[in-house]
Formats: C-alpha cells, sequence, structure tokens
C-alpha cells in the first residue's frame, strides 16, 4: 500500500528515499544555523500590542504568551535562516560552477 501511494505521486521507493535524506539533512542545517535564535518577553509583548486588536482582542496576554513565543521564535529562526543562505552565497558566489541550465536566476 505504501509503495501504491509513492507510484501513484510519482516517486520511487529510492527518490522518496533520496527526498527523505535531502529533507532531514536540510532541517538538521538549519537547525545548526538557527540554534542561537532566541526570543525574550519584549519581543513578545511587542508582538502582542502590534496584533492584539486583529488576532487577541479580548484575550490577556498570559493566556497568549506561548503561542505568540512559538510564532515569534519561529519568524526569527526563519530570518536567521534567510541571513544564513543570503551569507553563504555571497561568501561562495566566485567559488561554485554551475552546470549550464543550473544557474540561479539572473546569472
Amino acid at each position: 500500500k505504501f509503495q501504491q501511494s509513492l507510484k501513484a505521486q510519482g516517486f520511487s521507493l529510492a527518490t522518496f528515499k533520496q527526498s527523505l535524506r535531502a529533507s532531514v539533512l536540510t532541517r538538521k542545517v538549519l537547525a545548526a544555523a538557527n540554534r542561537n535564535v532566541t526570543v525574550d518577553d519584549r519581543d513578545l509583548m511587542a508582538y502582542y500590542k502590534l496584533n492584539r486588536a486583529t488576532k487577541y482582542p479580548d484575550t490577556p496576554f498570559k493566556q497568549v504568551k506561548d503561542s505568540i513565543q512559538a510564532t515569534v521564535l519561529d519568524q526569527k529562526r526563519a530570518e536567521a535562516n534567510v541571513a544564513w543562505i543570503q551569507n553563504l552565497s555571497i561568501r561562495y558566489e566566485d567559488k561554485v560552477d554551475y552546470a549550464k541550465g543550473f544557474e540561479p536566476p539572473g546569472s
């Protein structure tokens, strides 16, 4: 049944395993890139105040603090990932030779 599901989605078992390995590796690399990202109560309160009228009109901060912390932490991690990838792109721009047809957009 699993292999039938893969086949229906256009995957072989080998391509599924390869995709899974790449996904796990990407997650590990990005986790390492943003392992020092933190949020503090000022970040949480700023987010709460900015979004209180639309998202939390009748909800006290204490009730949504954990949810806000997860959201703000995810946002900061995403920003850290983008910055890390941009930094890598700049650092290795002149050190990578792309195969014809695989150049990044705008090259």
